[in-house]
Protein backbone atom coordinates (compact mmCIF):
# COMPACT_ATOMS: atom_id res chain seq x y z
CA UNK A 1 0.00 0.00 0.00
CA UNK A 2 2.78 2.39 1.12
CA UNK A 3 4.77 1.78 -2.30
CA UNK A 4 1.14 2.36 -4.21
CA UNK A 5 0.69 5.60 -2.51
CA UNK A 6 4.89 7.00 -3.26
CA UNK A 7 4.28 5.65 -6.78
CA UNK A 8 0.78 8.11 -6.84
CA UNK A 9 2.86 11.21 -5.31
CA UNK A 10 5.79 10.57 -7.74
CA UNK A 11 3.65 10.60 -10.48
CA UNK A 12 1.80 14.13 -9.15
CA UNK A 13 5.33 15.91 -9.17
CA UNK A 14 5.88 14.69 -12.38
CA UNK A 15 2.83 16.19 -13.79
CA UNK A 16 2.67 20.02 -12.16
CA UNK A 17 6.15 19.88 -14.89
CA UNK A 18 4.31 19.08 -17.77
CA UNK A 19 1.64 22.08 -16.53
CA UNK A 20 4.35 24.46 -16.55
CA UNK A 21 5.92 23.40 -20.10
CA UNK A 22 2.43 23.52 -21.39
CA UNK A 23 1.67 26.86 -20.32
CA UNK A 24 -0.97 25.66 -18.30
CA UNK A 25 -2.60 28.18 -15.16
CA UNK A 26 -4.51 28.22 -12.26
CA UNK A 27 -7.44 27.87 -14.12
CA UNK A 28 -6.65 25.56 -16.40
CA UNK A 29 -5.90 22.08 -14.95
CA UNK A 30 -7.93 19.76 -12.44
CA UNK A 31 -6.29 20.22 -8.99
CA UNK A 32 -5.09 16.84 -7.19
CA UNK A 33 -6.73 15.29 -4.52
CA UNK A 34 -5.13 12.49 -2.50
CA UNK A 35 -6.77 9.32 -1.99
CA UNK A 36 -6.78 9.94 1.63
CA UNK A 37 -9.24 12.49 2.85
CA UNK A 38 -9.90 13.57 -0.25
CA UNK A 39 -8.55 16.84 0.41
CA UNK A 40 -6.39 19.21 -2.29
CA UNK A 41 -2.67 19.38 -1.68
CA UNK A 42 0.15 21.54 -2.68
CA UNK A 43 3.65 20.68 -4.29
CA UNK A 44 7.37 21.77 -3.76
CA UNK A 45 8.65 23.45 -6.91
CA UNK A 46 11.69 21.86 -5.79
CA UNK A 47 9.85 18.28 -6.09
CA UNK A 48 9.00 18.70 -9.80
CA UNK A 49 10.37 15.65 -11.73
CA UNK A 50 12.32 16.53 -15.17
CA UNK A 51 11.14 15.31 -18.28
CA UNK A 52 13.85 12.05 -19.48
CA UNK A 53 14.77 13.05 -22.59
CA UNK A 54 14.97 8.88 -23.86
CA UNK A 55 10.97 8.84 -23.09
CA UNK A 56 8.03 10.24 -24.66
CA UNK A 57 6.45 12.84 -22.23
CA UNK A 58 3.18 11.67 -22.33
CA UNK A 59 4.09 8.05 -20.64
CA UNK A 60 7.01 8.79 -18.37
CA UNK A 61 8.69 10.87 -16.34
CA UNK A 62 12.52 10.56 -15.22
CA UNK A 63 13.43 10.04 -11.22
CA UNK A 64 16.36 9.29 -9.50
CA UNK A 65 15.64 5.67 -8.65
CA UNK A 66 13.85 4.48 -12.07
CA UNK A 67 10.89 5.31 -14.66
CA UNK A 68 7.76 5.41 -13.18
CA UNK A 69 4.77 5.37 -15.47
CA UNK A 70 1.76 8.10 -14.77
CA UNK A 71 -1.77 9.35 -15.75
CA UNK A 72 -1.03 11.67 -18.44
CA UNK A 73 -4.66 12.97 -17.88
CA UNK A 74 -3.94 13.73 -14.35
CA UNK A 75 -2.88 17.57 -13.91
CA UNK A 76 -1.51 20.40 -11.01
CA UNK A 77 -2.55 23.91 -11.08
CA UNK A 78 0.33 26.32 -11.23
CA UNK A 79 -1.26 27.83 -8.41
CA UNK A 80 -0.58 25.36 -6.41
CA UNK A 81 2.83 24.71 -6.92
CA UNK A 82 4.50 26.06 -3.51
CA UNK A 83 7.87 28.13 -4.78
CA UNK A 84 10.57 28.20 -1.84
CA UNK A 85 11.80 31.27 -1.95
CA UNK A 86 15.14 30.99 0.00
CA UNK A 87 17.33 30.32 -2.61
CA UNK A 88 16.56 32.72 -5.70
CA UNK A 89 14.96 36.41 -5.61
CA UNK A 90 12.07 35.57 -6.28
CA UNK A 91 9.09 36.91 -3.68
CA UNK A 92 5.71 34.97 -5.20
CA UNK A 93 4.10 32.34 -3.22
CA UNK A 94 3.45 30.15 -6.21
CA UNK A 95 4.40 29.02 -9.55
CA UNK A 96 1.13 30.98 -11.24
CA UNK A 97 1.64 34.06 -9.60
CA UNK A 98 5.60 34.22 -10.30
CA UNK A 99 5.15 33.58 -13.85
CA UNK A 100 2.05 36.14 -13.83
CA UNK A 101 3.96 38.82 -11.47
CA UNK A 102 8.02 38.49 -12.01
CA UNK A 103 9.13 35.64 -14.21
CA UNK A 104 6.92 36.44 -17.83
CA UNK A 105 4.86 39.31 -16.93
CA UNK A 106 2.79 40.83 -19.81
CA UNK A 107 4.75 44.91 -19.96
CA UNK A 108 2.10 46.14 -22.63
CA UNK A 109 -0.93 45.29 -19.38
CA UNK A 110 1.50 46.62 -16.33
CA UNK A 111 2.50 50.04 -18.35
CA UNK A 112 -1.39 51.03 -19.32
CA UNK A 113 -2.71 53.36 -17.31
CA UNK A 114 -0.36 53.33 -14.69
CA UNK A 115 1.85 55.84 -12.95
CA UNK A 116 6.04 55.38 -12.31
CA UNK A 117 8.12 57.16 -9.97
CA UNK A 118 11.82 57.79 -12.17
CA UNK A 119 15.18 57.71 -10.28
CA UNK A 120 18.18 58.28 -12.94
CA UNK A 121 21.40 56.42 -12.32
CA UNK A 122 24.07 58.28 -14.73
CA UNK A 123 27.06 60.84 -14.09
CA UNK A 124 25.96 62.98 -17.40
CA UNK A 125 25.64 66.21 -16.07
CA UNK A 126 21.65 66.60 -17.31
CA UNK A 127 20.86 63.88 -15.17
CA UNK A 128 22.79 63.17 -12.36
CA UNK A 129 21.27 62.64 -9.34
CA UNK A 130 17.53 63.64 -10.77
CA UNK A 131 14.11 62.04 -10.45
CA UNK A 132 10.79 62.78 -12.19
CA UNK A 133 7.26 60.74 -13.10
CA UNK A 134 5.60 59.57 -15.91
CA UNK A 135 1.91 58.21 -16.38
CA UNK A 136 1.15 56.27 -19.38
CA UNK A 137 -2.25 56.99 -21.26
CA UNK A 138 -4.92 53.66 -20.74
CA UNK A 139 -6.20 54.18 -23.92
CA UNK A 140 -2.80 55.43 -26.29
CA UNK A 141 0.57 54.08 -26.93
CA UNK A 142 1.47 57.25 -24.81
CA UNK A 143 2.56 58.96 -21.51
CA UNK A 144 3.65 62.01 -20.33
CA UNK A 145 6.62 63.14 -18.52
CA UNK A 146 4.65 65.03 -15.17
CA UNK A 147 7.91 66.25 -14.21
CA UNK A 148 11.37 65.99 -13.89
CA UNK A 149 13.63 63.98 -15.64
CA UNK A 150 13.41 60.28 -17.44
CA UNK A 151 17.36 59.33 -17.76
CA UNK A 152 16.82 56.65 -20.27
CA UNK A 153 14.52 57.99 -22.33
CA UNK A 154 16.24 61.30 -22.55
CA UNK A 155 13.41 63.49 -21.56
CA UNK A 156 13.30 66.56 -19.69
CA UNK A 157 10.14 68.56 -18.30
CA UNK A 158 9.73 71.99 -19.55
CA UNK A 159 9.63 73.58 -16.06
CA UNK A 160 13.31 72.46 -15.36
CA UNK A 161 15.83 75.34 -15.52
CA UNK A 162 18.22 73.95 -17.76
CA UNK A 163 18.85 74.62 -21.37
CA UNK A 164 17.70 71.71 -23.18
CA UNK A 165 14.80 71.20 -25.12
CA UNK A 166 11.92 69.50 -23.92
CA UNK A 167 8.75 67.40 -25.00
CA UNK A 168 5.48 68.88 -26.50
CA UNK A 169 2.74 66.89 -25.48
CA UNK A 170 2.56 63.00 -25.03
CA UNK A 171 5.04 60.67 -25.67
CA UNK A 172 4.44 57.86 -28.46
CA UNK A 173 5.87 54.49 -27.48
CA UNK A 174 6.11 50.81 -29.49
CA UNK A 175 6.95 47.86 -27.82
CA UNK A 176 9.22 46.09 -30.17
CA UNK A 177 8.91 42.71 -27.64
CA UNK A 178 8.91 42.69 -23.72
CA UNK A 179 12.64 44.51 -23.61
CA UNK A 180 12.67 46.77 -26.08
CA UNK A 181 10.92 49.73 -26.38
CA UNK A 182 11.18 52.41 -28.90
CA UNK A 183 9.95 56.24 -28.21
CA UNK A 184 9.17 59.06 -30.20
CA UNK A 185 7.86 62.30 -29.56
CA UNK A 186 8.00 66.72 -30.89
CA UNK A 187 10.77 68.43 -29.25
CA UNK A 188 10.49 72.41 -28.08
CA UNK A 189 13.99 73.97 -28.30
CA UNK A 190 14.16 75.76 -25.27
CA UNK A 191 13.88 80.10 -26.27
CA UNK A 192 13.34 79.67 -29.88
CA UNK A 193 10.16 78.80 -32.22
CA UNK A 194 11.96 75.83 -33.66
CA UNK A 195 10.61 71.94 -33.20
CA UNK A 196 12.17 69.14 -34.22
CA UNK A 197 10.74 65.10 -34.11
CA UNK A 198 13.13 62.88 -31.50
CA UNK A 199 13.40 59.55 -30.55
CA UNK A 200 15.01 57.35 -27.84
CA UNK A 201 15.57 53.45 -27.79
CA UNK A 202 14.96 51.99 -24.52
CA UNK A 203 15.81 48.35 -23.17
CA UNK A 204 13.52 46.85 -20.06
CA UNK A 205 16.76 44.81 -18.34
CA UNK A 206 14.78 43.97 -15.06
CA UNK A 207 10.96 44.48 -14.85
CA UNK A 208 8.18 43.25 -12.31
CA UNK A 209 4.45 44.55 -11.85
CA UNK A 210 5.94 47.21 -9.84
CA UNK A 211 9.41 48.09 -10.44
CA UNK A 212 11.10 48.33 -13.67
CA UNK A 213 14.89 49.46 -14.59
CA UNK A 214 15.36 50.77 -18.25
CA UNK A 215 18.50 51.63 -20.01
CA UNK A 216 18.96 54.17 -22.79
CA UNK A 217 20.21 56.45 -25.31
CA UNK A 218 18.63 59.26 -27.38
CA UNK A 219 16.42 62.62 -26.79
CA UNK A 220 18.53 65.60 -24.86
CA UNK A 221 21.76 64.73 -23.33
CA UNK A 222 25.09 63.26 -24.80
CA UNK A 223 24.46 61.70 -28.11
CA UNK A 224 25.87 57.78 -27.87
CA UNK A 225 25.67 57.86 -24.24
CA UNK A 226 23.41 54.93 -21.93
CA UNK A 227 21.55 55.57 -18.87
CA UNK A 228 19.84 54.25 -16.57
CA UNK A 229 15.87 54.95 -14.95
CA UNK A 230 14.92 52.92 -12.29
CA UNK A 231 11.02 53.34 -11.94
CA UNK A 232 8.64 52.12 -9.16
CA UNK A 233 4.92 52.15 -9.72
CA UNK A 234 2.94 55.23 -7.67
CA UNK A 235 -0.45 53.55 -6.28
CA UNK A 236 -3.01 56.27 -6.68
Amino acid sequence: MKKKILSLLIAVFGISLLIFCCGGGGGGGIDVETPVDNKPFKVLAKNVLFKSSTVAASTFFHTSDDDIPIDPTVKVSAENVVIDNEGNALTSDNLQEALDDEIAIDITKVLKGSTWEVKNKTQEEAYVGTKGEITFSSTENTFTLNFGRFAAAGLIHESEDVCYNYPVGAISYELLNNKVMYLTWISQYRGYDEQAPSEAVIFIVAQDKNSIVMVGRGGAGSVGRLRISILKRVWK
